[in-house]
């Protein structure tokens, strides 16, 4: 290992450090990354061990997959969808983002925007 490289681990290492994340929070300029690795941390200490979490750029994924055209209403769309799913949780997750998808268009229905869909998309 050459001393760049050394040095290149060294500062990625300080990067994901605790001390490094507590700062960035405290200047709040955490990043997503951070935030996910601050509650895996926090989960122990509140004896809260979700069975699952939804994440909103994995439902924009499975959208997308499912036809519907990526843009900033489809995200809006979807952020407020899983934060929905997120506070009636019923532990079980089977469908979580397909449900959240559906809610999305409904969500969207409701304020006379159409989420435009490319194609059906067939799933076994």
């Amino acid at each position: 290992m050459t001393l760049q490289d050394w040095w290149a681990d060294a500062r990625q290492r300080l990067h994901d450090s605790r001390f490094c994340r507590a700062w960035r929070y405290w200047r709040r300029r955490s990043t997503a990354d951070d935030a996910v690795q601050i509650s895996y941390e926090l989960e122990g200490v509140a004896d809260i061990y979700p069975l699952v979490s939804i994440a909103v750029l994995d439902a924009v994924e499975d959208a997308v997959a499912a036809g519907y055209v990526d843009g900033p209403d489809l995200r809006r769309y979807l952020r407020d969808a899983c934060q929905e799913m997120a506070e009636a949780w019923d532990q079980s997750n089977s469908g979580a983002h397909e449900r959240a998808i559906a809610l999305a268009c409904e969500l969207a229905w409701q304020d006379r925007v159409v989420l435009t869909r490319l194609r059906v998309v067939e799933t076994a």
